[in-house]
């Protein structure tokens, strides 16, 4: 068997967080020839970070001191292709209880164009100090 190296993002992704509050987040790409997959698009690789990144920034403004949380399951469709600008997904929660957290998120070029959509579901962890349990127990 033949292995080769597959070089993606070797420039990184870079992503900047455009505005977070109130449970919902903006969070944009700037889209390098780097982020392009092997037939010449955006790496589904790269949205789904951008969909991920932009879920966390909004859920974070929700979170009480000493809770955290992490993705449970998240699911991007891809509706349109992209070769190149800039990106932003806005994330809204849709709904944060005790442990649970399903959050929404639609991809859109600068010009408004639908390129994908995500849902979420996070877990969000209260360390057992935070709740006033002993530690230990």
């Amino acid at each position: 068997m033949t292995t080769r190296r597959i070089a993606l993002f070797k420039e990184g992704i870079d992503l900047e967080l455009l505005s977070s509050g109130g449970g919902a987040s903006e969070v944009s790409l700037q889209v390098k020839p780097s982020h392009m997959n092997a037939v010449g698009v955006l790496h589904g690789g790269a949205v789904f970070t951008l969909v991920d990144s932009g879920m966390a920034c909004a859920i974070m403004e929700l979170l009480r001191q000493g809770e955290t949380c992490v993705s449970i399951e998240i699911k991007v469709q891809n509706v349109a292709p992209v070769r190149e600008g800039t990106l932003v997904a806005s994330s809204v929660v849709l709904h944060k209880g005790r442990t649970i957290a399903h959050v929404e998120s639609e991809v859109r070029t600068a010009q408004g164009r639908l390129v994908a959509k995500g849902m979420g579901t996070f877990f969000v962890r209260t360390p057992v100090t935070a709740r006033g349990e002993p530690r230990g127990s």
